[in-house]
C-alpha cells in the first residue's frame, strides 16, 4: 500500500491466497499450504488437504484419498497440508474421510491395513476365520469341531454324525464323518462320542450307540454277533447259529444241537440232520462229523452211534443200517451230485464195460479212490469233484470246500485251490470257477466266490483269475457315479444302475424286493425277502407293499421267501439259505387256531394291527399294515405313532421315533408325521 491514504477506501483488499492478518498490513503474506485467503488463513475442512500455497477458496482443498484419513481437532497447528495418516485398522475410510473412527468394519469383516493402495472397503472375514465384533482387524482361527466359511461373523458347527479335530476349517464338507464302529450324538464335536454299542453295528455317520436305521448301522441281526465298536456284523462260525438279532459277542453264538450240522457262516438255523452212518455230537460244520466205528451203525440225525444187538455183527465203518454196509442209499448220501456220477457211470455201463475188454476178477475190498456200489463187479474210479481215502466204500466223498479233485483222487489236500480261483464243495479241477473280472483273490485255498476281492478304488482288474489288481487306472472316476436302480441289486463292481450279469448284481428276483437308497443299495438278491404273510409272482419290485397277502384257506406265508406257482392251490416255500439253487415244495399247513382264549401275540415291529388281525404283520389296510412315512411302530402297535415336529420319514416300516430324521439345515419340517420336509427357510415373523 502506498503513502498518503486519506480515507479507508483507499485501503486495497486482502488479494486471493493472501491474509491480512492485523490493522494496518502493508504487506500481506501468502496463505500457507493447508489454508486459503480470508481475513485470517482459513485451514482448508476435515476430510479435506491443501498441498499448495496460496489457496484462495474452500474448493481449491483437496478430498481426503480412500484408504486415508485427513483431521485435525482445533488445538493442532491450523491447516491439513497433507493426509492426516492410513485409516486404523477395523475401520473403512472411504474418499473424504475425516475422523479416523467414523466407519468401524461391521461383523463378518475386518481391516488389516494389507490391502492394496486406495482401496476403501473393509474385506470379508477369510475362510476357516470368523470376525465376531465391530472393527476388527485381525479375524480369529474358527475352533476345532466348527467351520467357518468366508464372511462368518461366527463359527458353525461340524453336523450331527460328523467331527473336527483341526482348527481352521472352510466348510461342512471338511468336517470327518463318524467313522465305522463310533458315533456322533451332537453337532459341533472334537472327536467320535464313543464307540457303536455291543449287539448292534455302525457303519458310518452314526448319530447313536444303538442305530436302527439301516443306514448308519442297525441291530445285529440273526446268524451274527457286534461286539462293542463293530462296524459290520461278524457272522457266526460254522458250527453255530443265532436265531436272535442282537448278540454282542462270539460266545453267544449257539452251538448246533446233536444229531444236526451247521454248515458254513451266519447261520440262522442249523443246516440240517447228520447223514446216516455219521454222528454229531454237538457243534458239528458238517453231515459227516464222526464216522460210526465198527460194531455200530446210525440212522439220520444220530447223534451217538448203536451198538449192535446180541445175535448180529457189523464189520465195516460207516454203517447206516444194522448188517448193512455200502448200499444204494449210502451211495445217495454220500454223494452231492449221486445222480450225475451214476448217470455217467451206471451199473450197467460198468458190466457193460467189463464184457467187452473181458475182464474177470475174483473180486475184493473196494480201494481207495474208488467206489463199488451194490451189485458191482469192478471197482469203479471216483469222479472229477470226489474223492476216497478209504477201502471199502460204496460211493467217493465230495471234494472238500478250498481243494480240488481230479478224476480218481485218494486225497483232496494233495490238490489246494491256487490264487486267483475258488473251489466250493465239489470242484473237479483248479481252474473250474475263476475270479471274474473286476476282482481278485490272492490266497489260495478259498471256498467261495465271496473270497475274490473287488478291485481296489484307483485300480482295474481287466481279466478273470487274477491274484493282484492289473494296475493302477488313468484319470477317472474317484466316486460311484450314483445309485443302483429301483428294482435292481448291484453287490460291487458295478458298470451299470441295471446289472444283469449275474455277477455284479442282477434284477432283483420274484419273491424278493430291492430298497433303492444309496447307502442301503441292496448287494444280494434274497437281502430283502418279503415280509411274512406275503409272497410275490413278479419280477423287478422293490417296495415291501408290493408283495401279494398270502391267500386264505389251509395255507401260511411264514420267514420265507415264498413263490405262487402257475396252476397251484398253495404257494410255495424256498428257504432263504437255498434260494439260489432250487425251488422246494413245502407242505404248509393252516396256523391260525380258532375260538383263541387270548390274544397269539403283539404286532411286529414296524406294522401296526387295528383289529380281528390274524396275523402280526397285516398289509390290508383293514385289520392293520406296515407303518407309512412319517411314522413310527414300536412293537405290539395299534395305530402308527406321528414322527414329532421338526422332524420327518421318507421311509416306510420304521419301528422307533429315533428313526425320525432332524430337519435339515436351511429347511424347515411344519407339523407332525411328515415325510418329506415342508420347504425352504421358514420365518414366521414375516407375517407380523
Amino acid at each position: 500500500m502506498e503513502r498518503g491514504a486519506k480515507v479507508p477506501a483507499d485501503c486495497i483488499p486482502c488479494p486471493g491466497g493472501y491474509h491480512c492478518p492485523e490493522l494496518g498490513t502493508v504487506t500481506p503474506p501468502t496463505c500457507g499450504a493447508g489454508n486459503f485467503s480470508g481475513l485470517h488463513a482459513t485451514p482448508c475442512p476435515n476430510g479435506t488437504y491443501g498441498e499448495q500455497r496460496g489457496l484462495s477458496s474452500v474448493d481449491e482443498c483437496l478430498p481426503c484419498p480412500a484408504g486415508k484419513y485427513c483431521y485435525r481437532d482445533g488445538i493442532q497447528p491450523p491447516g491439513i497440508p497433507h493426509p492426516t495418516g492410513d485409516c486404523p485398522p477395523g475401520y473403512n475410510c472411504p474418499l473424504g474421510t475425516g475422523f479416523p473412527f467414523s466407519f468401524p468394519c461391521r461383523p463378518g469383516f475386518f481391516w488389516d491395513n494389507s490391502s492394496i493402495e486406495g482401496e476403501d472397503a473393509c474385506r470379508p472375514c477369510l475362510p476357516g476365520y470368523y470376525c465376531d465384533s465391530p472393527a476388527m482387524s485381525e479375524p480369529k482361527t474358527c475352533p476345532a469341531g466348527f467351520y467357518c466359511v468366508e464372511g462368518s461373523s461366527k463359527p458353525e458347527p461340524c453336523p450331527e454324525g460328523t467331527y473336527s479335530n483341526k482348527k481352521g476349517l472352510s466348510g461342512p464338507s471338511e468336517c470327518s464323518p463318524c467313522g465305522r464302529g463310533f458315533y456322533c450324538a451332537a453337532p459341533g464335536q472334537t472327536g467320535p462320542g464313543g464307540p457303536c454299542k455291543a449287539g448292534f453295528y455302525c457303519q458310518g455317520r452314526a448319530l447313536t450307540p444303538l442305530p436302527t436305521d439301516g443306514v448308519t448301522g442297525d441291530v445285529c441281526p440273526a446268524g451274527a454277533y457286534c461286539p462293542p465298536g463293530c462296524p459290520l456284523p461278524i457272522p457266526c462260525p460254522p458250527g453255530t447259529y443265532s436265531n436272535v438279532s442282537g448278540l454282542r459277542s462270539l460266545q453267544e453264538c449257539l452251538d448246533c444241537p446233536p444229531g444236526l450240522y451247521c454248515d458254513g457262516t451266519n447261520n440262522q438255523a442249523p443246516s440240517g440232520p447228520c447223514e446216516p452212518g455219521y454222528f454229531c455230537t454237538g457243534g458239528a460244520k458238517s453231515a459227516l462229523q464222526q464216522v460210526v466205528m465198527e460194531g455200530h451203525y446210525s440212522l439220520t440225525g444220530a447223534f451217538k452211534p448203536e451198538p449192535c444187538p446180541l445175535g448180529s455183527f457189523q464189520p465195516e465203518q460207516v454203517s447206516q443200517t444194522l448188517m448193512e454196509s455200502q448200499t444204494r442209499a449210502l451211495v445217495a448220501r454220500a454223494h452231492l451230485d449221486t445222480s450225475a456220477q451214476l448217470a455217467q457211470v451206471s451199473h450197467s455201463r460198468a458190466l457193460w464195460a467189463l464184457t467187452q475188454t473181458d475182464l474177470r476178477e475174483k473180486g475184493g475190498p473196494c480201494p481207495v479212490s474208488h467206489f463199488c456200489p451194490e451189485g458191482t463187479s469192478f471197482p469203479l474210479p471216483c469222479l472229477a469233484g470226489t474223492y476216497n481215502n478209504l477201502t471199502r466204500q460204496a460211493a467217493c466223498f465230495p471234494c472238500a470246500a478250498g481243494y480240488y479233485c481230479p478224476e480218481n483222487t485218494t486225497s483232496y489236500s494233495m490238490n489246494p485251490c491256487p490264487a486267483g480261483f475258488y473251489c466250493p464243495k465239489g470242484t473237479r479241477f483248479a481252474t473250474e470257477f475263476p475270479c471274474p473280472r473286476g476282482y481278485y483273490n490272492p490266497d489260495a485255498m478259498t471256498q467261495s466266490l465271496d473270497s475274490c476281492l473287488p478291485c481296489p478304488p484307483g485300480h482295474f482288474c481287466g481279466k478273470e483269475n487274477l491274484t493282484a489288481a492289473s494296475g493302477e487306472c488313468d484319470a477317472g472316476l474317484s466316486v460311484p457315479s450314483g445309485e443302483c436302480s429301483a428294482g435292481f441289486y448291484c453287490k460291487g463292481g458295478a458298470a451299470l444302475p441295471k446289472p444283469t450279469d449275474g455277477v455284479t448284481g442282477n434284477i432283483c428276483p420274484v419273491g424278493t424286493y430291492c430298497s433303492h437308497y444309496c447307502p442301503r443299495n441292496t448287494q444280494f438278491a434274497t437281502q430283502y425277502p418279503c415280509p411274512p404273510g406275503t409272497y410275490s409272482e413278479a419280477l423287478n419290485i422293490w417296495d415291501a407293499s408290493k408283495c401279494q397277502l398270502c391267500p386264505p384257506g389251509r395255507t401260511i406265508c411264514v420267514l420265507w421267501v415264498t413263490i405262487a406257482p402257475l396252476a397251484a392251490q398253495s404257494p410255495y416255500r424256498v428257504p432263504l439259505e437255498n434260494i439260489r439253487t432250487r425251488l422246494v415244495k413245502a407242505s404248509v399247513k393252516h396256523a391260525q387256531q380258532e375260538r383263541l382264549s387270548s390274544p397269539s401275540g403283539p404286532c411286529l415291529p414296524g406294522y401296526y394291527c387295528t383289529s380281528k388281525a390274524r396275523i402280526p404283520n397285516p398289509v390290508d389296510d383293514e385289520t392293520g399294515s406296515l407303518c407309512p412315512a412319517g411314522r413310527y411302530c414300536p412293537p405290539g402297535s395299534s395305530k402308527p405313532e406321528l414322527c414329532p415336529a421338526g422332524t420327518f420319514l421318507p421311509q416306510s416300516g420304521m419301528v422307533y421315533r429315533n428313526a425320525c430324521l432332524p430337519c435339515p439345515g436351511g429347511k424347515f419340517c411344519q407339523g407332525e408325521g411328515l415325510a418329506s420336509v415342508s420347504g425352504g427357510i421358514f420365518q414366521p415373523w414375516s407375517a407380523w
